[in-house]
């Protein structure tokens, strides 16, 4: 790497991961953030957040053309059918968008944050890796689908000579917003979450995430695809451990059967009657009763990356969800 200063665009950075990723970058002097996001008000010393919407190609292009680096972290997470169009608009089109742009105005490198989700089903197989993007086109979510094609917009890009690279986190967990995603899984389960998820799935931490991201912008990685996941994990454990850090009994009954409709139904009167965030739709229910594992062997050879333990990293975030209720 040159000392010439580098200018990165980071999209999505003032959402969860973003901000890891910011944090991750922020401090090296040669790099000059360009943050695009929705929340202006996050703006600090040496880094301004500037809104935009990756649909409006015009606003896009002006920040693109700027950049040396592109990191792609923003993307609509829903598991609702009724968001179909905006997961095609944001996560498709969007990320189409962008990728037009960082061939037109020749990026030096493109760095899209996919999502295991976007990885087709295929149940003949086993432990899921970086190959799976190539198997039967067949999802079980219209997330999963749309970052598929997000993918595909990217390989089209490789194939045209931009320098790409695709990461596939599995569930990612970090500090952030208590109220939603994975940092309000503490929240529920301190207020005493009963039930708890038949499934497993791979884990991350955020932190790892944006790591990963430092490393391969600072040396070339080997390959254009990794999967990120720390460890694989049922829910079961997963929430038996946020339960310990949070001083909680752990959730004790499984979401199947005839439970898992009466756990649903009550999730829906949360989410309309009182606003609540929702998490059990129909196709969330199926995939997190599904069991699938991830390897992570390809991202271990990447150069000085290491995942934390994710026992270690859910007491942490336990401990500053539980300083952030004694400071209210």
């Amino acid at each position: 790497m040159t000392d010439q200063k580098k200018n990165i665009l980071i999209t999505g950075a003032s959402g969860f991961l973003g901000r890891y990723i910011i944090d991750y970058l922020l401090p090296n002097p040669l790099y000059n953030i360009i943050a695009l996001g929705f929340n202006n008000s996050l703006s600090q010393e040496g880094l301004k957040f500037y809104s935009c919407d990756l649909t409006d190609i015009f606003q896009l292009e002006s920040y693109v053309k700027e950049a040396d680096i592109v990191i792609h972290a923003a993307g609509y997470i829903s598991f609702e059918r009724s968001d179909y169009e905006k997961l095609m608009n944001v996560n498709a089109r969007g990320t189409e968008n962008l990728v037009n742009l960082c061939l037109e105005h020749q990026v030096e490198k493109l760095v899209y944050v996919s999502s295991i989700a976007a990885f087709p089903v295929d149940e003949s197989s086993g432990i899921v890796t970086e190959s799976h993007r190539f198997k039967d086109r067949k999802f079980t979510t219209e997330y999963g689908l749309s970052k598929y094609i997000g993918e595909s917009h990217v390989w089209r890009a490789y194939a045209e000579g931009l320098n790409t690279c695709i990461l596939n986190p599995s569930l990612i967990i970090g500090e952030g917003d208590w109220s939603k995603g994975t940092p309000s899984f503490f929240p529920t389960i301190a207020n005493g979450l009963k039930y708890y998820p038949t499934g497993s799935t791979g884990i991350v931490y955020a932190g790892d995430v944006a790591n990963f991201i430092k490393l391969i912008i600072d040396h070339e990685p080997e390959h254009n695809q990794y999967v990120l996941s720390a460890e694989n994990m049922s829910f079961k454990e997963l929430f038996s451990l946020i339960a310990l850090s949070v001083g909680q009994k752990s959730p004790h009954i499984p979401i199947k059967g005839q439970f898992k409709w009466f756990a649903f139904l009550i999730d829906r009167v949360r989410k309309y009657l009182f606003g609540k965030y929702g998490y059990l739709s129909r196709q969330n229910l199926r995939t997190i009763s599904g069991s699938r594992d991830y390897d992570h062997t390809l991202s271990l050879t990447l150069r000085d990356f290491n995942y934390h333990s994710i026992s270690d990293v859910v007491q942490t975030i336990g401990q500053s969800y539980l300083q952030y209720v004694k400071e209210k």
